[in-house]
């Protein structure tokens, strides 16, 4: 697959931006185009074309830039955690955003955990309510919860809440609340660290794990394993 990123610059033509599928494959993920920046506009005068054309669904995806004719961009192209203003500008939509790495929004905590790079900072902008699978973070980031509240209501088959599992990660300035259930003769974690590879600190936290302990079962608001490593430093207080 091939990922193109257009962050600036003028593009003027009948398809500002053309994104092709010679194959006539939605499947097939041959291209991937990220717009955050420049700006473009159709010279079509018969309103035939859109200034930005995907043959794939969703293989484009706009989260900055301006567009000279608004009325000509699909919707669907627009980033989630986005929108478009009357002018044409894309900018952040802060009430669908739920997190920010660097200058980026996301509208999904997962997809702005797994798009960080290494050792960067995952901010939370609002609280919310984990559901069907649990968080994998790892490559040494920085889970920022910004005073916000990250609640654990369920986990699908997975009897992990948040699991750390490589680099020199750090879980801060906020709150995790484990609101599950653990079944008989199971144990629930609401964090787990895992690896030789794997260090967790955690700063200015409370871990609440609310749920009573059923018979011959568990709930463990924190658990290391295979050498991983946890500091709970500064401020770091569990309720359980």
């Amino acid at each position: 697959p091939i990922q193109v990123d257009i962050d600036g610059g003028t593009f003027e033509a009948e398809y500002a931006v053309y994104q092709g599928n010679p194959q006539n494959n939605q499947d097939a993920k041959p291209v991937s185009v990220e717009i955050s920046g420049g700006t473009f506009n159709t010279t079509a005068t018969d309103g035939r074309c859109p200034v930005v054309n995907s043959e794939n669904t969703k293989r484009i995806n706009i989260i900055g830039g301006t567009f000279e004719n608004p009325t000509k961009l699909s919707t669907e192209l627009i980033d989630p955690a986005y929108d478009m203003n009357d002018d044409g500008t894309i900018v952040a939509d802060l009430e669908a955003s739920v997190a920010k790495v660097g200058d980026r929004y996301y509208s999904d905590i997962r997809q702005a955990i797994s798009d960080a790079p290494e050792g960067e900072t995952v901010l939370l902008l609002k609280p919310i309510t984990v559901t069907g699978t649990n968080l994998n973070i790892k490559n040494g980031l920085t889970l920022d919860l910004d005073g916000n509240t990250i609640t654990i209501e369920e986990t699908g088959k997975s009897n992990v809440g948040i699991v750390f599992s490589g680099g020199d990660c750090c879980l801060e300035n906020g709150t995790i609340i484990d609101t599950r259930k653990a079944a008989e003769s199971k144990s629930m974690f609401t964090i787990y660290v895992i690896g030789e590879n794997t260090s967790l600190t955690t700063t200015d936290l409370n871990i609440t794990v609310t749920n009573s302990t059923l018979k011959n079962s568990t709930s463990i608001a924190a658990f290391v394993t295979n050498y991983g490593t946890l500091t709970l430093d500064r401020g770091t207080t569990i309720d359980a």
